[in-house]
């Protein structure tokens, strides 16, 4: 395999910027794809169909699927790469309890024993045989052979093949690993943080017991007596930690005048001396046309209990669940870029002395940052400008982003504050005058709020794509 390359070959070029940020979200992607067995299934196929005289064919699937494999394996290559010249000196790789993989030694046979124990060494001996660039080379080869009708025995350099073919085995076992480490690792810090409050990764208990009843009961009644027009009322349910918010989702007749906000406002209130609870508004229509249309979300509503129904509103069977979709993945992207270009633009204005016009950016980076991890992760499509309902929204499955503001903190809760009403005070107040410190608090607010959410979606895209 000697062959002159350019040098940005030595580059993992198939990976976008966030990728290449976080090689793990390759791996992620890759098991969400398709399982460490399906994967060395489809591998030793692809390998058979080089060799014989007929068109690669999986089942149903045609040729296509072969180059969408293709694809997939060279961005694993060029994240498992990353991870490698990113692997700190001297660090130890993931120890793996031989207990803790009993019932998969069949699927890790590509590894050795003590390539199982250092997966660091794994990977480091597969790049000891070809470098980036090669495997791409030989990658696309395979692809051309995989997609004509003539085998390709006599063609091939049997030595690369062989050497190619089981090095992707051990690649994909080594990279599993390191998926199943994180899983566990996850697993670990969400439960050893449950009662910390604003490191908690959790979802929200949806289980009524004879203690809940009661209250629930209450809920409902003074929902219904202020509200004639409710036509159904879901359970999406409490936060799993001391005094938690209780979420419902509540159904309004078609004909209802006031605005959604303003009646999750009213029940609101009215609850408040039972429960803090907190209740998301829709009217009918919009409620079964975001059904219709697959709304993540709205679907999970749909799952959860019904604790009220006026008897004239029928609701479509709750179809499965779905934990993770491309949707949930372009929102995120669309939002949190977004929110880190507006954080990247106040950086600029501050450091130049401009600080109205940057502590504007600020609140925009917030609002964008806050709608990325509702409509991305939630899966909530809300509209709403107000940051503390976008952080009430955030806490149905993490109280790490309100966090934040630590609203227990004089200081930081006049920050807030500051936050809340930058908005209006730029855009239409005669009078206002920025708070020059305050600001630049503020920006290390908001730049800690980004971190904090992009480590919470990466911790929940791998729960969820497991």
């Amino acid at each position: 395999m000697k062959v002159e390359f350019n040098e940005w070959d030595d580059q993992p070029i198939s990976l976008t910027p966030r990728q290449i940020g976080n090689p793990l979200l390759v791996i992620n992607y890759f098991f969400n794809v398709d399982s460490l067995d399906g994967h060395l299934k489809r591998l030793t196929l692809w390998r058979n169909f080089i060799l014989k005289d007929a068109i690669y064919k999986n089942g149903k699937e045609g040729p296509l699927s072969l180059y969408s494999f293709y694809k997939t394996n060279i961005e694993l290559i060029d994240g498992a790469y990353l991870i490698l010249r990113s692997w700190p000196d001297n660090a130890v790789s993931p120890a793996t309890s031989p207990n803790s993989l009993l019932p998969l030694n069949s699927l890790l046979a590509a590894l050795t024993d003590a390539e199982l124990l250092e997966v660091y060494s794994a990977l480091s001996s597969m790049f000891a045989c070809f470098s980036l660039p090669q495997y791409r080379d030989q990658l696309e080869e395979w692809l051309e052979n995989g997609l004509s009708s003539h085998g390709a025995e006599g063609f091939l350099n049997t030595k690369d093949f062989i050497t190619v073919y089981e090095n992707l085995q051990r690649l994909y076992t080594a990279v599993w690993l390191l998926y199943f480490h994180e899983r566990l690792k996850l697993e670990d810090t969400v439960n050893a943080d449950k009662i910390v409050r604003n490191k908690s990764l959790y979802q929200l208990n949806s289980s009524i017991n004879s203690d809940q009843y009661e209250y629930i009961r209450q809920i409902i009644k003074v929902i219904t007596l202020k509200l004639p027009a409710v036509k159904a009322i879901m359970y999406l349910g409490r936060q799993p930690i001391e005094d938690g918010k209780l979420y419902l989702l509540v159904i309004v007749a078609d004909d209802e005048q006031r605005l959604a906000q303003s009646l999750s406002s009213m029940i609101e209130q009215s609850c408040a001396d039972i429960a803090p609870v907190v209740a998301l508004v829709h009217h009918a229509h919009k409620f079964i046309a975001k059904l219709k249309s697959g709304n993540s979300f709205f679907n999970y509503a749909n799952n959860c209990p019904v604790v009220y129904m006026s008897g004239d509103q029928l609701i479509p069977s709750p179809k499965p669940l779905n934990k993770y979709t491309d949707k949930l993945s372009f929102k995120w992207e669309r939002w949190f870029s977004q929110g880190k270009h507006f954080l990247a633009g106040a950086d600029f204005l501050i450091k130049n002395d401009m600080h109205g016009a940057g502590l504007f950016l600020i609140h925009q980076s917030a609002e964008c940052i806050l709608m990325a991890v509702v409509r991305g992760i939630v899966g909530y499509d809300t509209n709403s400008h107000n940051l503390s309902r976008l952080l009430v929204l955030s806490e149905m499955f993490t109280t790490q982003l309100s966090g934040v503001f630590n609203m227990n903190g004089d200081d930081k809760k006049a920050r807030f504050e500051i936050l809340k009403n930058a908005y209006i005070a730029i855009s239409y107040r005669d009078t206002f005058e920025p708070d020059t410190n305050a600001i630049e608090l503020l920006y290390q607010d908001i730049n800690e709020l980004a971190t904090r959410a992009e480590e919470v979606y990466n911790k929940w895209l791998l729960v969820n794509t497991l």
